[in-house]
């Protein structure tokens, strides 16, 4: 406790213990440094008027972490315990500490976004990243716009329009957000031709719906469900072949456009092996399995490529700098091999589930609130997203009851928090999957259990 003036501490050393504590992301550090001025005039002037209301420097950072996590913006952190990896409704991929920092340094002033430094001349913001996505995938170029949808879009109107797009009916997908094939075919001005049908669709059927009018054979990702069973598909090197032979193009929709061969994916292919089977044009997002921002990238040959870059509505769709920034962040762990230890999705699908029951056992062991039964419990998390569908992670997580209230009502507490707390209830239990939850967070969930009131639940 702070009696005398001197005694205050100084504005740097709480600031470089908190982020010695990882109490504040690194965007947060100007907006947490007013907060801890604040505070310390507070106690100035509590020393001054000889209140009680003093505070050792201890309480001064968790005032100070709690004032920072109590925002009025409308966009806030949440802990995700839901066990999905990419969860949409909680923003998808969150990103690694080098996307972040090229983040911060994009926000701070100006850039090369479309300044080339070497000539002193106008430049171009897909430039940007181009080299990375080449080198990675192994295509001849690539450009980015704002999401994947937008990516299909425009090459569907840049390169087919106005011509037939030929996708077998097992590939005629809706997904999240009413984002359906047939309708994007349609805005992109070009033809629907539907062949096979839901289970089964042969080499042959593409071949007798090729006529003078296709402009290209379209395959599409089954996103967030599979067709298994009585079911038949060509391979990525007979459709390649086929189109090959007719002069028309390939195209490609990925979605998930993982780029690390793994374990987990199962028969899920990368964008490389994609690309290595002789499609001309593919496309992929950067949110989902890439663990990086929000974006929609097309890679491919430089013919098509430049096509698409010439037209009308990319500028609609490009990409802003902070995305660029983000993805190139995220592109460089890539090409220098550090994905899977400092992109935070690829570190989750890589984790032994010896790591999430360590997070699971520290929250069990440190809350003592009696109204509440903690107990250690295996779970099975999922990628989500659209991502690997009908695929687990196993691992461990929080399982909660209480003799008080219904786990619904605890499941709500938890989330009325200063930074909300996501779970699910299963069997009128609260689950918190440890997948997901970082060390700084697992204070927040132990602090939100042990502080939870029960009182309007008994009443």
């Amino acid at each position: 406790m702070y009696i005398k003036l001197r005694d205050l501490p100084k504005i740097d050393k709480l600031l470089a213990e908190a982020e010695r504590q990882e109490l504040f992301a690194p965007i947060e550090r100007p907006r947490f440094t007013d907060i801890l001025r604040e505070l310390v005039d507070t106690a100035r002037a509590n020393i001054i008027a000889g209140s009680d209301e003093q505070w050792t420097e201890e309480e001064l950072l968790q005032l100070a972490t709690e004032q920072n996590e109590i925002s009025d913006y409308n966009l806030r952190s949440c802990i995700n315990c839901t066990g999905t990896i990419l969860h949409t409704n909680l923003g998808r991929a969150p990103l690694g500490l080098r996307a972040r920092k090229l983040i911060e340094m994009a926000t701070s002033g100006y850039t090369n976004l479309e300044y080339d430094i070497e000539t002193g001349e106008r430049g171009n913001r897909y430039d940007l990243i181009t080299d990375y996505l080449e080198q990675l995938t192994g295509a001849e170029t690539a450009i980015t716009v704002n999401n994947n949808a937008a990516a299909v879009l425009v090459t569907l109107s840049a390169l087919c329009a106005g011509k037939e797009v030929i996708v077998s009916r097992g590939e005629l997908v809706e997904i999240g957000g009413s984002f359906r094939i047939p309708e994007v075919i349609k805005l992109s001005g070009a033809i629907l031709v539907e062949v096979g049908t839901t289970n089964k669709t042969h080499i042959q059927d593409y071949e007798q719906a090729i006529n003078e009018n296709t402009a290209a054979i379209l395959k599409v990702h089954c996103s967030n469900f599979k067709i298994s069973g009585f079911t038949a598909r060509p391979s990525d090197e007979e459709l390649t072949e086929l189109a090959q032979k007719h002069n028309i193009i390939t195209i490609n929709d990925v979605g998930s456009g993982c780029l690390l061969q793994a374990d987990y994916l199962g028969n899920e292919p990368t964008v490389q092996t994609v690309l290595r089977s002789g499609y001309d044009v593919v496309t992929f997002s950067g949110d989902k399995l890439l663990g990086g921002p929000q974006a929609g990238l097309i890679a491919g040959s430089n013919e098509l490529i430049t096509k698409i870059s010439q037209h009308q509505l990319l500028r609609a769709l490009r990409i802003d700098k902070l995305s660029l920034a983000a993805l190139e962040g995220t592109l460089y762990e890539y090409l220098y091999g550090n994905a899977q230890k400092n992109i935070p999705v690829q570190r989750m699908l890589h984790e032994n589930p010896v790591e999430s029951k360590k997070r699971a056992q520290r929250v069990v062991s440190k809350v003592n609130n009696s109204q509440l039964n903690l107990k250690l419990t295996h779970t099975k998390a999922q990628a989500g997203g659209g991502s690997l569908p009908e695929r687990f992670i196993p691992g461990f997580g929080v399982h909660i009851t209480s003799p008080v209230c219904s786990a619904d009502y605890v499941k709500e507490l938890l989330r009325e928090q200063a930074m909300p707390i996501i779970g699910r209830v299963e069997h009128d239990a609260v689950i918190l999957d440890m997948l997901c939850v970082t060390g700084n967070e697992i204070n927040k969930i132990v602090d939100a259990l042990n502080k939870m009131d029960f009182t309007e639940c008994e009443e």
